[in-house]
């Protein structure tokens, strides 16, 4: 399933990497090594666009349409005993891949999130307002977040910090909040 989204990014351009993967050819890639293949599309495409209104958390609402959507998609596929793999190019995908996991009522899930960055910042800890860098602190409700993204699966928090172990982060490109 793509998510074709760069509404929480600082540009747009990310919304182009579920049709970059798919034209590179994985999913012939998957298929040749064996799995059986089923592409589930994508939701519907969403732009980055200033958000002069809101420039500390840009495109919240698109964002947050954005990450119900697919955990609404992605849910009837677990649920049936899919494997599912998400392409996307914004790290705020993570809350609805969690939110679909834990639909699934199956125990708490983890999350190895393989990423150059933690993504814990909020809009009051950085100045570019791109949410793609605070998906993480949204899915563990940090203080700070906005309502809207945290609440928007009803539990205000989807994971627990002992659910989440991070793997390639670069620590000297996180921030100081980050880093505290």
């Amino acid at each position: 399933m793509g998510v074709p989204s760069s509404a929480a990014s600082y540009a747009a351009g990310q919304d182009l990497a579920p049709a970059a993967l798919r034209s590179a050819g994985l999913l012939e890639q998957l298929t040749a090594s064996g799995l059986e293949v089923h592409d589930d599309g994508d939701l519907p495409h969403q732009a980055w666009s200033p958000d002069r209104d809101h420039p500390l958390a840009q495109n919240a609402g698109q964002a947050t349409m954005s990450v119900q959507q697919l955990a609404d998609r992605l849910y009837p596929l677990l649920a049936r005993g899919d494997i599912a793999l998400v392409l996307g190019g914004n790290c705020t995908i993570a809350l609805g891949v969690v939110a679909a996991l834990r639909l699934l009522g199956a125990g708490t899930p983890g999350l190895l999130y393989v990423d150059r960055h933690y993504d814990i910042n909020t809009p009051e800890s950085t100045t570019d307002g791109a949410l793609d860098w605070m998906g993480l602190a949204h899915a563990l409700a940090l203080p700070g977040c906005l309502d809207t993204l945290t609440g928007a699966f009803g539990q205000r928090s989807l994971l627990e910090a002992g659910q989440v172990a991070w793997l390639g982060v670069e620590p000297r490109i996180a921030t100081q909040w980050e880093r505290e």
